[in-house]
């Protein structure tokens, strides 16, 4: 689907232009260029929405077949641990050990050598939780393995919910989790619980991959409900935009009821949009949307985008270090950063795609993907 694969380019491109932004630049046009590069947040969003729809629309279609279970687990596993554990070996192994030699920054050892003994917590997939427990980022080139902790924990509970639901089950148990996210976002934040909880914890995320599942289940449904799904994430993106807006204007008190529902409802937009964006572009394959979104240049990103999400960070620090070091940056010195931090990470990509992704991914075929009976004509 080189749309969806479009799609996951912008997401990824995203998160590099935000992590890529050094935001204590120096010079008139920073603070503005800081502000743009925090939008790049939302390329996490769309990551999550884009699971929800291909991982339950891959468990849906295998639903009642040989080998549901062991080959789903099978096949993601060779996905994603692979590179994975090359991820690991560098944030514990190579980098502290070769830090000294590359003169990295002192603020960059100290991130490195603070983590000796946190591995376990990424080892297991659980570092969200670990980094909300500590209440602070623990490894500046690993934490962003938090989001891949969502979707490792979502995996390995939906087969389950998919193989006990029927479709009409599976989209009510959707929207009660869409609620359910809401409804622990706005608790934990009217409890006093810190942000950064809701950032991180898996229950308060889940509205996005649901959102996605929803749709994987809309989608498969007799009729035209696609359509009206894509009317509803619309219509509810406005609302809440809108109604977020109103209560910036207002200057609603940080610490209030209607300020907690307005930090609860950004996730949720976001989940809205990039929901509405699968559907417009999987019911209009010949739309300029999905036109766009199939460009080549941004097909090359989604394709690499697993290996440049591992990896950017790694080349932050040493890019980061070559280009800059412990001086302030100026403009022309962060439109080298990007040129140069792309290109070295993109390489990195590739470079682990070819050497080691692909040939771990030809062992899918020790593992064929479950092909469930045709599903019952009815009522969707």
């Amino acid at each position: 689907m080189a749309a969806l694969d479009g799609l996951r380019g912008v997401a990824i491109l995203l998160v590099l232009f935000n992590h890529f932004t050094t935001h204590s630049g120096v010079g008139r046009l920073y603070p503005g260029l800081a502000r743009v590069a925090l939008v790049g947040n939302s390329g996490v969003d769309f990551f999550f929405v884009l699971s929800g729809f291909l991982i339950t629309g891959i468990l849906l279609d295998g639903r009642g077949g040989a080998g549901y279970f062991s080959s789903f687990y099978m096949r993601r596993v060779l996905r994603i641990v692979p590179a994975y554990a090359v991820t690991l070996l560098l944030g514990f192994g190579l980098l502290p050990l070769v830090g000294a030699r590359l003169h990295l920054a002192t603020r960059d050892l100290v991130w490195i050598r603070a983590v000796s003994g946190d591995g376990w917590w990424y080892v297991l997939y659980l570092s969200n939780y670990f980094i909300a427990m500590t209440m602070t980022y623990r490894n500046e080139v690993l934490d962003h393995s938090w989001s891949l902790a969502i979707e490792e924990q979502f995996y390995l509970v939906w087969p389950l919910v998919v193989a006990v639901l029927s479709r009409e089950g599976l989209m009510r148990c959707c929207v009660a989790v869409i609620a359910g996210a809401l409804a622990c976002r706005l608790a934990l934040l009217t409890a006093g619980a810190p942000l950064l909880w809701t950032y991180f914890l898996t229950p308060c995320r889940m509205d996005e991959l649901a959102l996605g599942a929803l749709a994987a289940a809309v989608l498969r449904a007799p009729g035209d409900g696609g359509r009206r799904f894509e009317r509803v994430c619309l219509g509810a993106t406005v609302l809440a935009a809108s109604v977020t807006a109103a209560l910036q204007l207002a200057h609603a008190r940080p610490d209030g009821f209607l300020a907690h529902c307005a930090a609860s409802w950004r996730y949720a937009i976001l989940g809205w949009i990039g929901t509405a964006l699968i559907l417009r572009v999987l019911r209009h394959p010949a739309g300029a949307l999905a036109r766009c979104l199939s460009s080549r240049v941004l097909g090359f990103f989604g394709k690499y985008s697993y290996g440049l999400y591992l990896y950017h960070l790694f080349v932050v620090i040493l890019v980061r270090n070559v280009l800059i070091g412990e001086h302030d940056c100026t403009l022309p010195l962060q439109m080298a950063f990007y040129l140069v931090a792309t290109a070295v990470t993109v390489l990195m990509a590739w470079a682990s795609w070819q050497l080691l992704e692909r040939r771990c991914l030809a062992l899918k075929s020790r593992f064929p993907s479950a092909v469930g009976p045709p599903a019952a004509a009815g009522p969707g």
